[in-house]
C-alpha cells in the first residue's frame, strides 16, 4: 500500500471517528432539547386552549403572543427531530435510501448558512429518482460537503449567488448534481481537485480532503465523484450513484 493510499484510509477514519462523535453528541443533544421542547408546547398548548375560552377575558393581542409561541415550540421541535434523526444516519450502515430524500435533507441542513451569506439555495429533485444503497450519515455528509464547496466558492467572490442541487435518473443511475454560479475551475482541475492535500482555497485555510474521501466512498458503493468545467463560468459536482432495482 502506497503513502497516499495509507494517507487517505487514515483520513478516512479519522472522518468517520468525528461522524460517530458527532452522532453520539448530535443525538444526546437532540433527545434533551425534544423533551424540553415536549414539554413547554404541551402548556403553550394548554395555556393557549384557556386564553380561547368563550368566557375568557383576554386581549387580542396577548392571544396572538400565546399563538406566536405556539407556533415557534413547534418549528423547534421539528429541528429537534430532525437533529435526532441526522445523529441516528450518521451511525446507520448501508442500506436502500431514497435518494431525493438525502438530496432534500443535506439542502435544508444548510440552508439557514446560505441565508446568512446572502446566498440562494435551491432544488429541483426529478420525480421517482428511487433508491440508492449506501450508509446514508456518510452520503449525505458528502452531498453536503458539496453545498459547502459551492457556498464557499460564492462566499469568497462575495457577490451573492445561487446553488442549485438537482436529482435525476441516467443509465440507471441516481445523479446528484450541485451547481453553482461562482467562478468555476478550469478543465485541466477537475481531477487534481481530487488528489490528497490539494484545495483551491486560499493559503491559511484548510486543505481539502473532502472531495478525496467523497471519491472513494462514491466508488465503494458502485459510483463516482465528478468535477465539471464549464467554458460559461459556474461551478458542477456531480455525484453517480446505482438505483436500487
Amino acid at each position: 500500500m502506497d503513502s497516499d493510499t495509507q494517507a487517505l484510509l487514515l483520513e478516512a477514519l479519522c472522518h468517520r471517528q468525528r461522524l460517530d462523535l458527532t452522532g453520539e453528541i448530535t443525538g444526546a443533544v437532540a433527545h434533551d432539547l425534544n423533551n424540553a421542547l415536549s414539554v413547554v408546547n404541551g402548556n403553550v398548548e394548554l395555556l393557549l386552549e384557556r386564553l380561547q375560552e368563550p368566557d375568557a377575558r383576554v386581549d387580542a393581542e396577548l392571544l396572538q403572543d400565546a399563538r406566536t409561541a405556539r407556533n415557534w415550540s413547534a418549528t423547534a421541535m421539528t429541528a429537534a427531530r430532525r437533529l435526532l434523526h441526522f445523529s441516528r444516519q450518521l451511525r446507520a450502515p448501508a442500506k436502500p435510501v431514497a435518494a431525493n430524500g438525502l438530496a432534500s435533507e443535506a439542502v435544508e441542513l444548510c440552508r439557514y448558512r446560505c441565508e446568512v451569506d446572502g446566498l440562494l439555495l435551491m432544488s429541483d429533485l426529478t420525480d421517482d429518482v428511487g433508491e440508492v444503497h449506501v450508509p446514508p450519515g456518510q452520503m449525505l455528509q458528502i452531498l453536503i460537503a458539496l453545498i459547502q464547496n459551492a457556498r464557499e466558492a460564492l462566499a469568497g467572490a462575495g457577490e451573492g449567488g445561487a446553488i442549485h442541487m438537482s436529482t435525476t435518473i441516467v443509465d440507471s443511475q441516481v445523479r446528484f448534481e450541485v451547481e453553482d454560479d461562482g467562478p468555476g475551475i478550469s478543465e485541466d482541475l477537475t481531477e487534481r481537485v481530487f488528489e490528497l492535500g490539494y484545495s483551491t482555497k486560499e493559503g491559511g485555510q484548510p486543505t481539502g480532503f473532502g472531495l478525496s474521501i467523497g471519491r472513494y466512498l462514491a466508488r465503494a458503493y458502485g459510483g463516482d465523484l465528478t468535477i465539471g468545467a464549464d467554458a460559461q463560468g459556474g461551478g458542477r459536482q456531480i455525484l453517480v450513484l446505482p438505483q436500487v432495482s
